[in-house]
């Protein structure tokens, strides 16, 4: 069981990775297919889980059961910070999300079972300074994609890393630096509110001053 409540106005760090350490999303098609279902499945109407087709539900009417402020998709797991808008809501929501990401994946890749290791995990984030760190933490995530002991020697090379960063598709790092809010998925007002360092340039310096062993957050590791 997991040992925490779910407080509207609260933001919480959520995360999970494929069972078994496996890959979850193994082309670009289902890493797009996971964020069309941020948006999709961010709705108190009852939809159902599979879409053979593709989603086709976009740009319509909403009532938003969470709200999402950051996100990185890696090859095996996701990290998510999402604030309930309704009682129940991150539970309602992450049910959906993982129900209809699996079925997607299930039926693509002809497998059958769990594809997640376990229920997701939650932390919570407790005031806006441990939220700005936490985004950032979540969106230097992927640098172990082509840097992998950057968190534990640190950044030697910020040119590249920028670099590989500003064109990694599967994070809200695009809103943060240029307020690009793909599908709208990013609760904007929440973030701006919040988010004490500031948007674009000075976010961008924020990332530079990640400082080895400074991590504040607990998630998982390839």
């Amino acid at each position: 069981m997991r040992k925490i409540d779910f407080v509207v106005g609260n933001f919480y760090h959520i995360y999970n990775r494929g069972v078994e350490k496996r890959d979850i999303f193994l082309d670009e098609k289902d890493f797009y297919r996971f964020i069309d279902y941020l948006y999709i499945f961010n709705d108190e109407k009852p939809m159902r889980y599979y879409f053979p087709q593709g989603p086709t539900s976009q740009n319509r009417e909403r009532e938003k059961i969470v709200g999402v402020l950051c996100y990185v998709l890696l090859p095996n797991h996701f990290h998510l910070i999402l604030t309930p808008l309704k009682d129940g809501g991150i539970t309602q929501f992450m049910r959906k999300l993982l129900t209809g990401y699996v079925m997607y994946f299930n039926e693509k890749y002809k497998r059958t079972g769990t594809l997640f290791e376990s229920k997701f995990k939650a932390k919570i984030i407790e005031n806006d300074a441990y939220f700005c760190h936490s985004t950032r933490y979540i969106h230097l995530n992927s640098l172990k994609l082509i840097m992998p002991e950057w968190k534990e020697e640190g950044v030697k090379d910020w040119e590249r890393a920028i670099d590989f960063l500003v064109n990694y598709k599967w994070s809200s790092l695009s809103f943060y630096l240029y307020r690009k809010n793909f599908l709208n998925i990013i609760e904007e007002k929440l973030v701006e509110n919040s988010l004490e360092v500031g948007l674009g340039e000075k976010y961008l310096q924020f990332l530079k001053e990640w400082l080895p062993n400074s991590n504040c957050e607990v998630g998982p590791r390839k």
